[in-house]
């Protein structure tokens, strides 16, 4: 059997990785790529995701990788829709459930 790759790339609330994994058959082979800092900015009271940020990092985890068949994109919390790259998108994070965390 030829070796099948995919890469996933998870983007949780404070980091993002891309991982790597081979199956040859019989073994999965998982590797860590690339990891990065999942960073929201604030303005004006507002919380949003850094989609330009995020993106160059994505590439960047493509990058290190060699050819794959596949990839698949996952994210933590709730993203409310982008009608361009450009625009913001906000990041809505429940406070109750936080602080709940802290205690």
């Amino acid at each position: 059997m030829k070796k099948i790759s995919v890469l996933a790339i998870d983007l949780g609330g404070e980091s993002g990785r891309v991982i790597k994994m081979d199956f040859d058959g019989v073994k999965f082979y998982l590797e860590e790529i690339h990891r990065f800092p999942n960073l929201p900015v604030e303005a004006s009271g507002t919380t949003y995701w850094d989609v330009l940020s995020l993106w160059r990092e994505i590439q960047s985890g493509i990058a290190k990788s060699s050819s794959v068949n596949s990839l698949g994109v996952d994210s933590w919390g709730w993203i409310l829709p982008c009608s361009t790259v450009m625009e913001s998108c906000l990041v809505i994070r429940f406070t109750t459930v936080i602080n709940a965390q802290k205690e």
